[in-house]
């Protein structure tokens, strides 16, 4: 799937989403002619993006063809256009539902980000993600696969803070990311919350790697010295450690030859 987003000035000119199934033969035509499927207000050129069953290619005004990478951007006079590529199909709301991640802030209830389309973060009021201290009206694109796998992308020209780095480019969100815009007032954090991740993280904890004495559990003991290592060792699972063994048979020695006294005496 192929994702088109433009933005003319940062989004206080307009802003437009589209996205497009990777069916050979598609062709969507971008520009300002009123017989381009995008249409971009104000825009003189024109682009040509289509899919030759493969990958995605742009064809630009004067005949030049290159193919496009996720994550790509290119301008058309006043607008800079984002171009996500997605080899999963689109979702379904249940599905999407289910893999709901979101971000959330001190000052606004959380806002969710589905698999699917990708969602703006800004001002405007096209904005997924609102967030009023932002400087712009869109300052960033977030998308959500299938894998669970969340990306931000910058906008050429705006630099978010994630976990105190700079970034201008795209980087993979992680679970409790912190994300913060510069405004005029103050630096105002949000959260990236993302619950299948954490649910992974909290199962591996759980999952504890077997130490040299513990015997495999897909293995049954059934030799004279399996049985003695089920109950004298240091693995979890023996009953006795050696120390304790030790002092039992002791103690079994003197309780055996009094015994054997009393016996004899009778």
């Amino acid at each position: 799937m192929l994702s088109i987003v433009a933005l003319r000035n940062f989004g206080t000119g307009g802003a437009a989403v589209v996205c497009r199934p990777g069916r050979r033969g598609e062709v969507v035509r971008i520009g300002g002619g009123v017989r381009d499927q995008v249409r971009l207000a104000g825009c003189s050129t024109s682009a040509d993006l289509f899919f030759d069953g493969r990958v995605w290619r742009i064809r630009f005004a004067d005949g030049v063809v290159r193919r496009i990478g996720d994550g790509d951007g290119i301008s058309l006079d006043e607008w800079h256009v984002t171009l996500l590529i997605d080899d999963d199909p689109p979702h379904s709301a249940a599905q999407s539902d289910v893999d709901a991640a979101w971000f959330e802030s001190d000052t606004q209830a959380p806002c969710p980000i589905t698999a699917g389309a990708p969602a703006l973060i800004g001002t405007a009021r096209w904005c997924s993600i609102r967030l009023p201290e932002a400087e712009f009206p869109t300052i960033g694109i977030v998308r959500r696969n299938r894998s669970h796998e969340t990306r931000l992308h910058t906008i050429p020209g705006i630099a978010i803070l994630v976990n105190g780095q700079t970034v201008r480019d795209s980087i993979r969100l992680a679970d409790g990311a912190v994300l913060e815009v510069w405004s005029a007032a103050q630096r105002r954090p949000i959260r990236y919350r993302d619950p299948c991740e954490e649910i992974d993280r909290i199962l591996g904890t759980i999952a504890q790697p077997a130490t040299p004495d513990s015997p495999d559990p897909g293995r049954v003991e059934t030799s004279i010295a399996g049985r003695l290592r089920e109950l004298v060792g240091t693995n979890p699972r023996a009953m006795l450690r050696p120390d304790e063994a030790v002092l039992v048979a002791i103690v079994v020695s003197a309780v055996v030859g009094f015994a054997v006294l009393v016996a004899a005496q009778w």
